[in-house]
């Protein structure tokens, strides 16, 4: 198993980018945006679909490959406590919640 590791320039900032390749051709590249998988491929198949460009990847409006995404987490009474620190998040459904990362989403982080 082989893996390498770089960080890439996108619209959104610096990147990590890792590839996995074991000696049978199977080779998946990963990156930290929204831990997505960006491609997978077998024997030199591409197995994944997914945009022509990492930058076209990272703004589509589609969740193709990304593993945190639009049901990761519900926050309740904003703000809250955690040892004395206070935290305000943003409410995007009625009442005092925080629903799937807020306005942004987890997705997008």
């Amino acid at each position: 198993m082989t893996l390498k590791h770089s960080q890439i320039h996108t619209t959104f900032g610096i990147i990590d980018q890792v590839i996995l390749q074991n000696p049978n051709g199977l080779c998946v590249t990963t990156l930290s945006y929204a831990a997505s998988i960006y491609e997978i491929r077998y024997q030199d198949e591409m197995i994944t679909a997914h945009s022509e460009s990492i930058d076209a990847f990272l703004n589509a409006k589609l969740n193709y490959g990304r593993t945190m995404g639009r049901t990761s987490g519900r926050t309740h009474l904003s703000p809250f406590t955690i040892e004395g620190h206070s935290y305000q998040v943003s409410k995007n459904i009625p009442g005092d919640y925080q629903l799937h990362g807020g306005h942004l989403g987890f997705s997008n982080r």
